[in-house]
């Protein structure tokens, strides 16, 4: 785990990924999922985007690798009397079964895993013509770092990698 996921856990921090929570509910909007088929919020974090979408009564499951985060999630949805299911789990291993879920979003989470391993197992528990979101931190094309920056920039996140737009 980095220094900067453990300061956000610590912290308590609900919404450090691009874009906030408005991005989060104009991507949902915009996504047009269906509400009765079930969603995963991989890399929940603190629990609030799982939280907006189990008050518009979507059936989410929270799943996070951090236990400071599941705890914060959890005590998130037992103030906001939410009954959402929270799996402590790396998106790399998920202990769900194959075609289990018919979205999966991740919000900045993606920077963080072994990329291949992670979109193997999403590939794995989403229905057919199942859905992934991934709002992730990326360089803007043409935006020219040096390896030194990129490394200090990997470095203090804890990415695995640097993504572009494209």
């Amino acid at each position: 785990m980095s220094d900067y996921l453990d300061m956000l856990a610590s912290f308590g921090v609900s919404s450090a990924h691009p874009g906030g929570m408005s991005l989060s509910k104009a991507v949902l909007a915009k996504a047009g999922i269906d509400p009765e088929q079930p969603i995963l919020d991989a890399g929940c974090g603190t629990g609030q985007t799982a939280a907006y979408l189990g008050q518009l009564l979507f059936p989410v499951t929270a799943l996070d690798a951090d236990p400071v985060m599941i705890d914060k999630a959890q005590q998130r949805f037992k103030k906001e009397q939410l009954s959402i299911p929270v799996v402590h789990s790396p998106l790399e291993e998920m202990p769900f079964q194959s075609e289990s879920f018919a979205c999966v979003l991740t919000e900045s989470v993606l920077s963080f895993t072994d990329i291949r391993s992670a979109l193997q197992e999403i590939r794995r528990i989403l229905k057919p013509e199942g859905m992934l979101i991934a709002t992730e931190v990326c360089l803007k094309e043409g935006n020219a770092l040096t390896d030194e920056a990129k490394k200090e920039i990997t470095d203090f996140y804890g990415f695995t990698a640097l993504y572009t737009e494209v």
